[in-house]
């Protein structure tokens, strides 16, 4: 009767086990096509708050610490047009609020690209004065 009740015991979680593993293989292939599909997601409206800067061929700016390139379309030459009036050189930087996508930049340069898709705010940088330093020469 032992030898029955063990033999019993030792089936059952020899198909415990086995439907585990299928359970695991189906989460695991569920958890891949989740993450395959957040990945494929368009990216998020955000808020971006900094320092734009356009010297006549290429827009960047800088938020925090990180620098991003500006893709110049119709809504960044707009930009651009209201950050003339607070610039005294083409290397000042202006400070603005603009809605807009972080997205991969496809062109040489910086990693990331701003797509600006609203304008909120444009305002003089509160950065102090740049130091020029004028070669002798």
């Amino acid at each position: 009767m032992k030898n029955v009740f063990i033999l019993l015991l030792v089936a059952l979680l020899a198909f415990s086990c086995k439907n585990d593993s299928k359970k695991e293989a189906v989460e695991n292939t569920e958890e891949t096509t989740q993450e395959t599909d957040n990945s494929q997601e368009a990216p998020k409206l955000l808020a971006l708050n900094g320092e734009f800067l356009f010297d006549g061929t290429t827009g960047v700016m800088q938020i925090g610490n990180n620098m991003y390139a500006v893709k110049i379309d119709e809504k960044a030459n707009e930009l651009i047009e209201q950050c003339k009036a607070f610039k005294e050189t083409k290397f000042d930087f202006v400070r603005v609020a603009v809605d807009g996508f972080i997205v991969d930049n496809p062109e040489e340069g910086w990693d990331k690209q701003i797509i600006v898709k609203r304008i909120l705010n444009v305002r003089k940088s509160n950065a102090e004065k740049n130091i020029t330093i004028k070669s002798s020469k």
